[in-house]
Parts: structure tokens; C-alpha cells; sequence
């Protein structure tokens, strides 16, 4: 398993029935993607989030990857939005599930009402987050 200190970025996937599945991800130094699934096309009854990224996360901690970083691009502004309603939140919130994006600065997001932001995680912790579950 990674360490929980190394931020990776990747992405599953799952065909119809569960005939295949897929994981395609980095980090800051390896590019890997694990496919599981049958030559002759039978359902293997795995997701890509179970199977694919088990094996993944496995053969990155092998290979003993390094983080993956990469600094805000000026052209945005950075944001807290709530991870479930993709609400934007203003000020200090205490809810776990409060997320920094960037977006452009003229961008006008819905307001989440009552809820005040404050030390959100960063998109990337949030992924480290789904990533270990």
C-alpha cells in the first residue's frame, strides 16, 4: 500500500457487467495503468476501484513512487466548495468535507448558505482521501 504521505492521481473505470476493469494514474515519478479482466471476455465481478487500483496502488508502493505536486496556475483563484454539493463556502467552516479548487476569477458559483470555510483540505488531500478507502 502507499504511504499515506505520497499524493498520486488516477483514475478507474468498470465496462458493462464487469468484464473489465481499469486504473490509470501517476505520481511524481511512475505513469502506470493495470487492466483485470478475462481474454475471452467473461465478467470478472470486479470494479475498477476494487480490483485495478488494489493492484495499482501495490506496484506504485513497490516501485517506491514519489509524491506528485503541481503549483496553482496564476490564471486561477482557489476556492472552498462543499465535496457534495459543489456549493462554494466563504469564511471558517468546521465541515470535513470542504474542498479547495481553482477556477477562474470571474467565475460565480452558488453559495452554500450558513456554512463558513476555513481551513479546507486541498483537492489533493481530499483524493489521497478516496484513494485510501
Amino acid at each position: 500500500m502507499l504511504p499515506a504521505d505520497v499524493v498520486v492521481v488516477g483514475k478507474s473505470g468498470t465496462t458493462s457487467d464487469l468484464r473489465d476493469s481499469w486504473f490509470a494514474g501517476f505520481s511524481g515519478s511512475h505513469l502506470a495503468v493495470v487492466w483485470v479482466g478475462y481474454d475471452d471476455n467473461r465478467p470478472t465481478g470486479f470494479t475498477g476501484a476494487a480490483a485495478a487500483l488494489a493492484i495499482w496502488s501495490r506496484v506504485l508502493a513497490g516501485l517506491g513512487a514519489t509524491s506528485w505536486s503541481a503549483s496553482m496556475p496564476e490564471s486561477l483563484t482557489e476556492v472552498g466548495i462543499d465535496y457534495f454539493t459543489g456549493l462554494q463556502i466563504e469564511g471558517a467552516c468546521a465541515n470535513a468535507n470542504t474542498i479547495r479548487i481553482g477556477v477562474p476569477p470571474s467565475t460565480q458559483l452558488a453559495k452554500k448558505p450558513g456554512c463558513i470555510a476555513a481551513a479546507a483540505p486541498s483537492v489533493l488531500d481530499r483524493l489521497r482521501a478516496i484513494i485510501r478507502q
